[in-house]
């Protein structure tokens, strides 16, 4: 057999084989990744044992969708993302403060209990399957904070140019509702009492039962 011939079948051979080796390391990948997990995708951390986080971001040119921070009710205390070095997180005493840089991946927080969300500078983020006895909510510079299939007691929010909304799945008892140059914007929840100060350049917009329950 010639010499150029031998190369070609050999090089067949290695390609067959790196195939063959490919192959089998997917189809490990495949049979070692939980696929019921939701957060199968991310690099998971502990996070202290905190029931306040704090969003700051620098910079930021445009408001991230909603879905792209979430922050969700779970037993344990961590912290999902696809790329953790787009993020600092720092635990202080009051709770987890998380500097984001402008452009980054979907972020995922899951706490037992949540009582105080602040977030600043065109942040979006979706607060899902919380029970509070009392919750906090601060939005800032622009951002949007949305609430989804919570049951709060007492709601406090103060709302400094940014959007607050309360969507119809949620349970509210009591709410409290500080505007200033924001937008808070509820769906039809039956609240057992709402009071709301707003200034003119603030907008608040209701439907169904919540309209007779603010004053």
């Amino acid at each position: 057999m010639k010499t150029s011939n031998i190369i070609i079948l050999s090089a067949f051979v290695v390609a067959i084989i790196g195939l063959f080796v490919n192959a089998f390391q997917f189809k490990k990948i495949y049979l070692d990744t939980d696929w019921n997990d939701p957060y199968h995708n991310c690099v998971k951390l502990d996070i202290p044992h905190v029931q306040a986080v704090y969003f700051i971001t620098k910079d930021n040119p445009k408001m991230w969708s909603a879905d792209d921070i979430e922050i969700t009710k779970g037993e344990k205390y961590i912290f999902a993302t696809p790329d953790t070095s787009q993020f600092e997180l720092i635990p202080t005493d009051s709770g987890l403060v998380v500097h984001t840089k402008v452009r980054h991946p979907k972020v995922f927080v899951i706490l037992p209990e949540l009582n105080r969300l602040e977030a600043g500078n065109r942040e979006s983020i979706k607060v899902k399957g919380f029970t509070c006895d009392s919750l906090l909510l601060r939005s800032n510079s622009n951002s949007a904070i949305t609430l989804e299939n919570c049951n709060i007691h007492q709601l406090s929010v103060q709302n400094t140019g940014g959007r607050v909304a309360v969507e119809e799945e949620n349970t509210v008892g009591y709410a409290n509702i500080v505007l200033y140059n924001g937008t808070f914007t509820s769906d039809d929840i039956p609240y057992e009492a709402a009071t709301c100060q707003a200034d003119a350049e603030s907008s608040v917009n209701l439907t169904g039962r919540s309209i007779r329950m603010f004053r």
